[in-house]
């Protein structure tokens, strides 16, 4: 009867230590493009996730190539996996920059893409192509 416990906890505490695989999302739809030039001085960068995980919080780092100083920002989670990262202040004019998506635990490998300034801010307002659609389920006034 012993032997047979022994066999059973050996069975259950080796399966408690099975290593589970590791899935990093990987960056899509980054924008700018790897390699862009010309990109405004108050110029923000987005990307997307996939697969896509609930509660998942990636480490971006902006670094200026000439230097490798870090540019302060905040990141910023939006809908589905989608996220905005916001420079603390302008860019510096025709300098190059690289930024890098990590997962905050450390675990895969970073994502780096590049792009250098103009000397131009974006002083466009944003456009809304078409108005949204609001619709209010189970209201009462």
């Amino acid at each position: 009867m012993r032997s047979a416990l022994a066999a059973v906890f050996f069975l259950v505490a080796g399966a408690a230590r099975a290593e589970c695989p590791t899935i990093t999302p990987r960056v899509d739809a980054l924008a700018p493009a790897d390699g862009a030039t010309g990109l405004p001085l108050n110029a923000a960068l987005t990307f997307g996730l996939t697969p896509r995980f609930a509660g998942y919080a990636p480490s971006v780092t902006l670094l200026a190539t000439s230097g490798g100083a870090t540019v302060p920002g905040a990141l910023v989670a939006g809908p589905s996996e989608a996220y905005l990262f916001l420079p603390d202040s302008p860019l510096a004019a025709d300098a190059s920059y690289t930024i890098q998506v990590v997962d905050s635990s450390g675990v895969g490998t970073p994502f780096t893409s590049g792009f250098t300034t103009g000397t131009d801010t974006d002083t466009t307002d944003p456009v809304i192509a078409t108005a949204p659609v609001i619709t209010l389920v189970d209201y009462t006034d």
